[in-house]
């Protein structure tokens, strides 16, 4: 399973095992943690940060240029579809789906298996670019 985590303190998403200075990790229950620069006598503290970290699964597919798509991405459904247009990736009532406002949504499993990697585009997400919440608002 890959994923991601957006921290809401620092606005920053942390992608695990980068190299990333300040790593986060999931532990064995679930916990979104992160380890310190200043460490324990045992070398193993870790603290739990889950107050302040959204973790954003990915949906196991990539767009049309090789890039994983995440739950809160905007994709952009290319203009030779039917379906062109920005939508935003969400899990909703246990199926993920492409959220084209707050009413109207299309349902991935409905479509093809590579409906997203030959149509779609990751241009975003609602978290690094917060001006694509009016996908989610408008009616």
């Amino acid at each position: 399973m890959k994923y991601r985590v957006w921290d809401k303190i620092t606005k920053r998403m942390y992608y695990p095992f980068t190299g990333d200075a300040d790593e986060l990790y999931l532990s064995l229950e679930g916990r979104i943690c992160s380890e310190e620069e200043e460490l324990e006598s045992d070398g193993t503290h870790m603290a739990y940060r889950g107050y302040r970290m959204i973790p954003l699964v990915s949906i196991g597919t990539k767009d049309s240029i090789g890039k994983y798509v995440y739950d809160g991405d905007v994709i952009r459904i290319s203009d030779n579809h039917s379906e062109a247009g920005e939508y935003v990736v969400r899990y909703e009532n246990f199926q993920w789906v492409l959220r084209e406002d707050k009413y109207l949504a299309l349902q991935l499993y409905i479509k093809n298996k590579n409906f997203l990697s030959n149509y779609g585009l990751v241009v975003g997400n609602i978290y690094e670019n917060p001006g694509y919440l009016k996908i989610l608002e408008r009616e």
